[in-house]
């Protein structure tokens, strides 16, 4: 516990050197990851600058994002923002902006009225400023931080005592509370941490989460996992993330992209498009926590072919720079790395799917829509008629579906 949080609250970039009992332990930062992805961070704080002012027209979620982004930039010693003043008043003009917009709860409107999940994404994003801003510690930045502390305990009290509208709600607004109670320790937070982890935590045998879906997995139930885990040192929390990579090596094109057939939200959507790269930060960090050489060739991979990807996109939850500023050990060296699998055929029986690689050909056999169980057609219901998919180097075969009766819908059931 001692080490993880000394490793945490290290000096930003550079050398990791934590004194252990009187023994001196070093980790290699990856350099070159981290100018890289510097450099394309600054070319987002630029376009901020520079953007049309107007924070209703983003929305609240993305203004969180952009003070983020800035506060990264204003605390990261290899960046050109480094402690410069023209990021001080952007980041108070949004804090006073975010701070107009909350409700007496504490939450804010997103469409969802007093709404706690949306809230805590955004939250997320604040807490991450505050964490780097706190701990870069210059005078210049104690207006900003004194805002952003008045919000994130407002909103704080809203997420204590709010509900959720889907499963992966949960951990988002559990994550949200970690990540204040690391700031602002305070037990109430982690009671009703406990209370939602009381539910259970609902990944499969197979390493699917209750909405199988893709886009969730990779923007909220893993990251949620990873920061609850770190932040109240439970480490135990790992396990249904690292189910769900070892399943995503598998559901993997040569594009990149994640397969989302199977999914309950609207992901299953033939347009609907999700990228291995998002996955990018729990594959980096167990990779390198569990000396895991197919997580670190999962890594490299995305090093290798979506750098870009993960040096331009600061979301309204996270980013890539971000996370490795705030937690150092992500930025190590990754261990030696395993061959990825190319020639497979791997079942997944709780999802009823089965994925076939040979080479650049992969394909796709799926019969786990919800339409059997007789739920019919709704959201949170799995609803993709395609029971085949096939691929081969850039030629698609995107859907094979059955039609029982003219404009019908057939939804193919396997016998095992």
């Amino acid at each position: 516990m001692e080490l993880r949080s000394r490793l945490r609250n290290c000096s930003l970039l550079g050398i990791l050197f934590v004194a252990l009992d009187s023994t001196i332990v070093s980790a290699a930062v990856d350099e070159r990851l981290l100018g890289e992805l510097t450099r394309m961070h600054d070319q987002q704080v630029a376009h901020i600058l520079h953007a049309d002012n107007r924070n209703e027209r983003r929305g609240f979620r993305a203004v969180g994002g952009e003070v983020m982004a800035c506060a990264a930039a204003f605390s990261n010693a290899h960046s050109e923002y480094f402690h410069t003043q023209q990021l001080i008043q952007p980041m108070i003009d949004r804090a006073q902006w975010l701070a107009d917009q909350q409700n007496p709860s504490g939450l804010y409107d997103a469409g969802n009225l007093d709404s706690p999940p949306d809230t805590a994404f955004m939250v997320e994003t604040l807490c991450k400023a505050q964490k780097l801003l706190q701990t870069d510690a210059q005078n210049e930045t104690e207006a900003v931080r004194s805002a952003l502390r008045n919000i994130i305990l407002k909103a704080g009290e809203g997420l204590l005592v709010g509900g959720v509208h889907t499963p992966n709600h949960r951990w988002g607004v559990c994550s949200a509370l970690a990540q204040i109670n690391d700031l602002l320790p305070d037990q109430r937070y982690v009671r009703r941490i406990d209370e939602w982890l009381a539910e259970g935590i609902d990944v499969d045998s197979d390493g699917q989460w209750s909405e199988r879906s893709p886009n969730y997995s990779a923007d909220v139930n893993n990251p949620s996992m990873l920061h609850m885990a770190l932040l109240l040192d439970r480490p135990e929390l790992l396990d249904g993330v690292r189910r769900n990579l070892e399943m995503t090596v598998y559901h993997v094109e040569e594009n990149g992209e994640v397969e989302t057939v199977a999914s309950r939200r609207y992901d299953q959507s033939q347009r609907a498009r999700k990228y291995v790269w998002e996955y990018y930060i729990p594959y980096r960090y167990l990779a390198i926590i569990d000396k895991n050489g197919t997580f670190a060739a999962m890594a490299r991979r995305i090093e290798r072919d979506f750098l870009p990807d993960l040096g331009s996109r600061v979301t309204t939850m996270n980013s890539v720079l971000v996370y490795l500023l705030e937690f150092p050990v992500m930025a190590e060296d990754l261990p030696p790395g395993n061959a990825l699998p190319n020639e497979y055929v791997k079942v997944f029986p709780e999802t009823k799917m089965v994925r076939i690689k040979r080479n650049d050909t992969t394909a796709t056999i799926f019969s786990g829509s919800d339409w059997h169980a007789g739920f019919g057609v709704g959201s949170g219901l799995s609803t993709n008629p395609a029971f085949f998919k096939m691929r081969k180097g850039d030629v698609v075969l995107d859907s094979v579906r059955m039609t029982p009766h003219f404009f019908n819908t057939g939804f193919f059931l396997a016998s095992v």
